[in-house]
């Protein structure tokens, strides 16, 4: 789904380039509220929601007064909360989004809807327990064996998945945004060379304002 929609976006790129007409600078920051999505032994569940933050950079480069492609850098904390707060996973993502835009008016703003692929790499993490003190770090690698299972957390350090957006831009420049994602890479690690007993999956929610120049 990833390549498609990318391979979509690349064209509409190539076609628009002809006739674009400006490109537009923003920044925004807000809060959000992730989970994983979890299929073990042929069931799925979804861990509680974890509260974080979100901001970056992004630019929207018209393709057609109507549509725009919006690239971004942002710096998101994702996670999970279990069930009764018995632990609670947090983990800083460096992601690109890539988004299509449509804009249309509304009164002296303009309403926006947009949908894309994202791609992440984890830079940092950590995970505490209910009864534990402190935090211990979370380490991130492909393939575990059983000793490094039993001892630590790991995760795999690349995200990558499928970014949809809702907001309102003003005449005076700001922004508004909610947006939803899903990821669609398991950030579960190989076991001992075999897919890793569980599947897990990044999916959350999360709104920013910002500023666009």
């Amino acid at each position: 789904m990833i390549k498609i929609y990318s391979t979509a976006i690349l064209l509409l790129v190539l076609s628009g380039s002809g006739f674009a007409q400006k490109t537009e600078f923003g920044v925004q920051a807000g809060v959000n509220a992730f989970a994983r999505y979890v299929r073990l032994d042929g069931k799925n569940y979804a861990s509680n929601l974890k509260p974080g933050l979100q901001g970056g950079v992004n630019a929207q480069i018209e393709l057609t007064p109507a549509f725009f492609l919006q690239p971004g850098l942002m710096i998101v904390s994702k996670g999970s909360a279990e069930e009764n707060d018995q632990a609670r996973v947090n983990v800083q993502y460096v992601e690109v989004p890539i988004s299509l835009l449509h804009k249309s008016r509304l009164g002296n703003g303009k309403l926006v809807v947009g949908a894309g692929p994202y791609f992440a790499v984890a830079v940092d993490g950590n995970y505490s327990y209910k009864d534990s003190v402190g935090n211990r770090k979370v380490k991130f690698d492909n393939d575990i064996s059983p000793e490094q299972a039993r001892s630590d957390m790991y995760l795999r350090r690349f995200d990558a998945g499928f970014n949809v957006l809702a907001g309102l831009e003003f005449a005076s420049k700001l922004f508004f945004q909610l947006n939803g994602q899903l990821g669609l890479l398991s950030t579960s690690p190989k076991f001992s060379g075999e897919s890793y007993f569980y599947k897990q999956k990044n999916i959350g929610v999360g709104c920013s304002l910002g500023y666009r120049f």
